[in-house]
């Protein structure tokens, strides 16, 4: 599935390089929107390859030592064009006194982005959207909060089951209601919790929770260093 969706995506690549000629105003704004168009169906072909996976036990957990803070750079500079057209802006509130953490890098990444993409897309343009970073009790604590335009009486309590997604479907037009489900199955792997809520504030949070300590146990296979 994923093959198809790789090499429409390295051809295009290729015209925008212009390695075949000069490429008007008009035709690279359509070729851009053909390329913006096939990540996110690489991307969504991904989702459901992993949700597959996860759901037959096939979805292994991969633990290690990695900065945090790094990580975070890494998935603003991702999501760093979404930013741009809303513009949006990160804050990150680092309350960590250590940014070395023991999880599985790639998963981790995943739960975050995920977080961090909703924020951008059900946030007004010119805000800011904050990721917190705390610990405590060997716990990791990773929260992100966006003014949202979602009703103060939305029930975010079952936004994690699959295939669910927002009641307003006003700002919900492309989620297919496995990128939250996918995130909790992820996080429950690490032995954490997730959760979401609107504050009292009007401002939305999606965190987790994690422990940190090194040689956790996941689903009874230790993690090696």
């Amino acid at each position: 599935m994923k093959s198809p969706a790789s090499s429409q995506l390295h051809a295009i690549k290729l015209l925008l390089s212009e390695s075949y000629g000069k490429l008007s105003d008009i035709q690279k704004e359509l070729l851009e929107t053909a390329y913006q168009s096939c990540i996110y169906e690489n991307d969504l072909i991904s989702l459901i390859m992993n949700c597959y996976k996860c759901e037959n036990g096939q979805l292994c957990i991969s633990c290690n030592n990695f900065n945090v803070i790094d990580l975070i750079t890494e998935i603003e500079q991702g999501i760093s064009l979404k930013l741009k057209e809303k513009r949006q802006k990160l804050n990150l509130i680092n309350q960590l006194s250590e940014n070395i953490i023991f999880a599985d890098r790639l998963q981790i990444k995943r739960v975050i982005t995920n977080f961090l993409t909703n924020a951008v897309i059900y946030s007004a343009k010119d805000s800011v959207i904050d990721i917190e970073l705390k610990s405590q009790n060997n716990m990791l604590e990773v929260n992100v909060f966006n003014k949202c335009m979602l009703s103060p009486n939305e029930n975010l309590d079952l936004v994690f089951e699959k295939f669910k997604t927002y009641k307003n479907s006003k700002y919900n037009k492309t989620s297919v209601g496995l990128g939250l489900y996918l995130s909790k199955q992820i996080i429950q792997m690490h032995n954490g919790k997730i959760y979401a809520k609107i504050q009292p504030d009007g401002r939305c949070l999606f965190g987790f929770q994690i422990p940190v300590q090194e040689g956790i146990a996941i689903y009874g296979h230790e993690c090696d260093a």
